[in-house]
């Protein structure tokens, strides 16, 4: 009587296809990581570019012919680009931030409005801790704790204590704390400028002043990958917003006096991000 064979994988088969399996995910993974980059990058550089409109938005509007024509709250009307800070306080932590100002441009006016520009940031904590997705990357802590922090900031200048220098100081940068930045002050022009910047580190609420939202650029080549307290998101390189609008990915390795130089807005310097 002749037997039946059995049909079935042989453990050498079994394994085999283990094997390929394990070698297949691991080819995968990389892939699947580019490809959640990219899109970060892309969602950020997005971001970027509609605060950096909203900013200008805000400009037109609060130009001096307009705040004449226009209902603009006294609080809220420099000319010129949004200020780091507005409202009562001492310290620039006290105070609510540019993100503020700028609300009206990136559709938030109902909530720009349920804001009270007299209580500062503590006083209207309860009604600004909410999430905002374009003040968001969400290649980072998306967890509750951090629902009301922002991952861009606006740049001050050379050095630490950049956002606190008067006006036509040679260092200043996009912004400062109290300081109006016009169209006219930004001689090195507004292409060789950056004035916004992603950052992963001591991240903050967007609605707050002072470091939350606003950085000088320390420059020290101890810490060649920050910016002031900012650091690199995404694997290429720091994605940042000129003050043009445009967006720029700046690679790791760029030599920290190149990044100086395009830090200021009156510098004078030669500007090379590429």
């Amino acid at each position: 009587m002749t037997g039946k064979r059995r049909s079935g994988l042989t453990l050498v088969e079994v394994l085999v296809a283990i094997a390929v399996v394990v070698v297949g995910i691991g080819l995968l993974l990389p892939v699947s990581r580019n490809v959640r980059d990219a899109s970060g990058r892309m969602q950020c550089s997005n971001h970027l570019g509609q605060l950096l409109l909203a900013m200008h938005q805000y400009e037109d509007t609060h130009r001096q012919p307009a705040i004449e024509s226009a209902n603009v709250p006294s609080w809220a009307a420099p000319v010129g680009f949004p200020t780091g800070c507005f409202g009562p306080g001492s310290q620039p932590e006290d105070r609510l931030s540019w993100m503020v100002a700028i609300l009206p441009y990136l559709e938030q006016e109902s909530l720009y409005r349920a804001i009270d520009p007299e209580a500062g940031y503590f006083g209207n904590f309860a009604t600004v801790e909410v999430p905002i997705p374009i003040l968001q990357c969400r290649s980072r802590d998306r967890s509750p704790s951090a629902k009301h922090v922002t991952h861009y900031v606006a740049m001050a200048g050379l050095g630490a204590d950049a956002a606190t220098h008067p006006a036509r100081t040679p260092t200043n940068g996009w912004m400062g704390y109290d300081r109006i930045t016009t169209r006219e002050l930004i001689s090195d022009g507004t292409s060789n400028t950056i004035a916004l910047v992603e950052t992963a580190s001591d991240l903050g609420p967007w609605a707050r002043g002072g470091q939350s939202t606003l950085r000088g650029y320390v420059g020290i080549p101890a810490l060649y990958h920050q910016i002031g307290h900012a650091s690199f998101v995404h694997s290429n390189g720091l994605i940042v917003g000129m003050g043009d609008g445009s967006i720029r990915t700046i690679s790791h390795d760029i030599a920290p006096e190149r990044l100086a130089a395009a830090m200021t807005i009156a510098g004078d310097e030669l500007v090379f991000l590429e």
